[in-house]
């Protein structure tokens, strides 16, 4: 899943996140407790993002199924990935868009809900 930032991109495409530490997630999945943890990554995209692969990434795990969990993740723990992301640090002034990808299983096996994205 993904969204765009910025709440009216007719004045900006892009939110300015430079006073806060980072992002925070409140979130649930909804797999059966042998299969935890469960893995997803975190993708922050801006203006240096150049092409379609190209982003900030941090890697979290859920680890149990059914609960509501609060993840915390700093700015400074995002590594870029692709052209653009690799060579150049993380903007938060120029915030673009955030998605949350499962990692390592089949799509259609992954249940995840999302009840908070903010800044902290």
């Amino acid at each position: 899943m993904a969204t765009d930032l910025a709440l009216d991109p007719s004045r900006s495409t892009t939110v300015d996140a430079s006073k806060y530490s980072g992002i925070e997630l409140t979130v649930l999945h909804n797999n059966t407790p042998s299969l935890s943890p469960e893995s997803f990554n975190v993708h922050l995209r801006t203006p240096d993002c150049l092409r379609q692969p190209s982003s900030y990434r941090f890697t979290f795990e859920l680890k149990q199924p059914n609960t509501w969990e609060t993840i915390r993740i700093p700015f400074d723990k995002f590594v870029g990935y692709g052209a653009g992301a690799n060579e150049v640090p993380l903007n938060t002034s120029a915030l673009k868009r955030i998605g949350i990808v499962a990692i390592g299983r089949e799509i259609s096996r992954v249940s995840l809900a999302v009840s908070k994205v903010s800044f902290y």
